[in-house]
């Protein structure tokens, strides 16, 4: 295989974030620092994410089933949430997977 685990772990890291639609994408000031092991609390202080976002993806699907049932909520608005925030964390967690799965294919 060419190139070195670097190399191969900074294609992987762009393929991932190429994977992700723009708007899903973290932008790069508010990314966390790359030795912060712990992104559990990001989406709530990152600013990121606004506060129907967080409303959203921090309850129940039976809290949020009343809500959709009465119009009150569009499934498109909880879908989007939901998808933003899976973005987020792929992004915040998976980028160590990405180098350790470069580093293997040597």
């Amino acid at each position: 295989m060419g190139g070195t685990w670097e190399t191969l772990a900074a294609q992987k890291r762009q393929a991932l974030l190429n994977s992700i639609p723009s708007e899903w994408r973290i932008p790069d000031h508010l990314l966390p620092p790359e030795d912060q092991a712990d992104v559990m609390g990001f989406s709530e202080s990152s600013g990121w994410f606004t506060r129907e976002e967080l409303d959203i993806t921090n309850v129940t699907a039976l809290e949020l089933l009343p809500k959709l049932a009465d119009g009150s909520l569009k499934s498109e608005t909880v879908t989007r949430a939901f998808c933003k925030r899976a973005a987020a964390a792929h992004q915040l967690v998976c980028m160590i997977q990405a180098d350790i799965q470069a580093i293997s294919l040597l």
